[in-house]
């Protein structure tokens, strides 16, 4: 997955949790699904993959404190739960819906030699906002 696929993956997850109250990862996927990223990504790698990928990425949210929910595991895999975004997470959606912050923060990943992860985007987020 591209970096810039990795950046739109994850506001994609965020924005669609956010606008829509979902409140679990079975509902989220439903919902995206058909969104053109999902599409072209499901061509570019399998689908378990991106399930994967998902997954790591809201774990990530979770862990990071955008996202306000839990992860249980299963032997059929996490079973995500939602309860909304935290302060973080609505400052991270406000953020990337400016494209002078989204360009500066995509800059300076790049710049710094930063992998495209959650913890990265808000550790550049900090200091592209501040």
């Amino acid at each position: 997955m591209t970096p810039e696929n990795y950046f739109n993956l994850c506001n994609l997850l965020i924005k669609t949790i956010n606008d829509f109250y979902i409140r679990d990862r079975d509902t989220l996927l439903l919902k995206i699904k058909n969104n053109d990223l999902i599409v072209t990504l499901s061509k570019e790698i399998s689908p378990l993959m991106l399930e994967q990928q998902i997954d790591n990425i809201l774990m990530d949210m979770i862990n990071n404190g955008l996202i306000k929910g839990n992860a249980t595991s299963t032997k059929m895999g996490p079973i995500f739960t939602f309860r909304g975004l935290t302060s973080k997470g609505m400052e991270y959606i406000s953020s990337i819906n400016s494209n002078t912050i989204k360009n500066k923060m995509k800059k300076a990943i790049h710049d710094e030699g930063l992998p495209l992860t959650i913890p990265s985007l808000l550790k550049v987020l900090g200091k592209t906002i501040c």
